[in-house]
């Protein structure tokens, strides 16, 4: 029994001296890692610390700085260039719309000399037709507006106002185009003067006196008026047009009685104006003029 005790007692202190050892090993283990971990860190902050020293002698080198200002100067210098470049492309292209206003100005007045060119054809070509004109109508005094003077056959007169017109005689020819012409000697800067035709007949029927008709298109009369005003039987009255005169003006006018048309000419300034006219069956028209106020119209 004694033995079997003793032998439980040192088995016990066998394991108990195991388990010390274990410990102690483990210990020992732990602490190791310890200090080769502190050996690693304390390794690698002594690589850092001498990185920074070198980044530091680096930045602190005359070389490093010299290189950082080649470069910046170089990027300058590349900068510049491209501004210069970019200044130089603006000069070009200013110089070259300059080139071109100046092509377009000498274009514009290329224009206007041929336009002017253009007006003096047409004005030596209406005062041809007015020289070969063979129609030479007449006014009369019983063929206007009361208050209207016919100051001689070929010359009419508003000396105390009025809106009406005056008519004359004898009627265009119906089977041919027909020329005629008029000078404007004084006019009212309103309405004026207006040149056309109309109906001898109608005219007559409402004593020539426009007032009340000037905006129906039962008048059979078709004017072109100096403000800019058109009066047509067939149209309708309008209160704008481009085909304005005034005074001193000539008015050239061509009627065509096959295609019912009537085409007025400025001779100052070569404007035209067409006026269609109602397919009357034939009617007879005449050469008439409207004044309005102190007007002179003279045929010629």
């Amino acid at each position: 029994m004694q033995n079997y005790s003793k032998i439980v007692r040192r088995s016990r202190m066998n394991k108990l001296n195991q388990l010390r050892i274990q410990q102690k090993y483990k210990i020992n283990l732990k602490n190791n890692k310890n200090n080769f971990a502190q050996g690693i860190s304390k390794l690698k902050l002594e690589k850092a610390t001498l990185n920074l020293e070198r980044l530091k002698n680096k930045l602190n080198s005359t070389p490093f700085f010299s290189q950082i200002q080649n470069e910046n100067q170089t990027q300058t210098d590349e900068t510049i260039e491209s501004l210069e470049k970019v200044n130089l492309a603006k000069i070009d292209l200013q110089k070259e719309i300059k080139q071109y206003q100046d092509k377009e100005s000498k274009l514009l007045e290329q224009i206007q000399t041929l336009q002017k060119e253009i007006n003096s054809l047409k004005q030596k070509e209406g005062l041809f037709s007015l020289l070969s004109i063979s129609y030479q109508p007449q006014f009369n005094a019983n063929y206007k507006l009361s208050k209207y003077n016919v100051a001689n056959p070929k010359l009419i007169q508003a000396p105390q106002g009025g809106f009406g017109i005056a008519t004359m005689q004898p009627p265009l020819p119906k089977d041919k185009l027909t020329t005629f012409a008029f000078k404007i000697n004084k006019y009212n800067s309103w309405v004026g003067v207006g040149i056309g035709i109309c109906h001898l007949q109608t005219a007559y029927g409402f004593n020539y006196d426009m007032n009340g008709n000037y905006t129906s298109t039962n008048h059979n009369t078709y004017l072109a008026c100096a403000g800019g005003y058109r009066i047509s039987s067939y149209e309708g009255y309008n209160g704008v047009t481009n085909f304005i005169y005034n005074q001193g003006s000539i008015i050239i006018c061509y009627y065509d009685p096959t295609n019912f048309k009537l085409n007025l000419l400025h001779l100052n300034d070569g404007k035209t104006y067409l006026l269609d006219l109602t397919n009357n069956n034939g009617l007879e028209m005449s050469p008439c003029v409207m004044l309005y106020g102190n007007a002179e119209v003279e045929f010629i």
